[in-house]
């Protein structure tokens, strides 16, 4: 079945690999006849910084608005970035705070003393597509999956995305044998729409 997928290239800077398979994913999708919107993160003009947290709304930027329209248009996001200091690029960061916004992505309540919420996004599907340079077993075993566990637990689920998956490459000294294995990976999640 065609799917509405949203790919966010969160690349910080043009000519990396992370970009590279957003761009494959992205014509492969197209290809086997989803619908998408590919949108490189870097090209966005917007303050990143949270000013008030939430106790004053800032007023969202054109590309912000355009960027809560696709999270509520696509079945599927998938997100394509590196790893810096087990976490996301600062303005991936900013995204993420200033569009995943109460009202927008979750309300929170209270159920007598216990806090809850409401995940607004429900009903759509997410890869995270990640780029590191070291081993994953270290990442999983010695940093506990830090990376993977935060933004699968604390943004995208808190928000509703179900089932949230994961293809993460090591780019330590990687070849173009070891590449084009990475880019085969990722035409056929491209083709699946997964």
């Amino acid at each position: 079945m065609a799917k509405q997928i949203y790919v966010l290239d969160a690349s910080p800077y043009k000519s990396v690999f992370g970009t590279d398979l957003a761009k494959i994913y992205a014509q492969e999708a197209r290809e086997a006849g989803h619908t998408v919107r590919l949108v490189h993160l870097r090209s966005l003009s917007f303050d990143p910084v949270l000013k008030n947290g939430y106790k004053s709304i800032q007023e969202l930027e054109p590309d912000l608005i355009e960027q809560q329209q696709n999270l509520e248009w696509c079945d599927h996001w998938v997100i394509v970035t590196p790893v810096w200091w087990e976490s996301v690029p600062a303005k991936l960061k900013g995204l993420f705070d200033r569009i995943l916004l109460p009202g927008f992505a979750f309300n929170m309540h209270m159920d007598r003393f216990i806090p809850g919420w409401e995940k607004r996004l429900s009903g759509r599907s997410a890869r995270v597509i990640y780029t590191q340079t070291i081993p994953q077993w270290y990442s999983y075993w010695v940093r506990k999956d830090s990376f993977y566990q935060g933004l699968k637990h604390g943004v995208l689920a808190f928000v509703g995305f179900h089932p949230i998956q994961r293809t993460v490459f090591n780019v330590q000294n990687i070849d173009d044998t070891k590449k084009e294995s990475y880019f085969s990976t990722v035409r056929r999640l491209g083709r699946e729409g997964v």
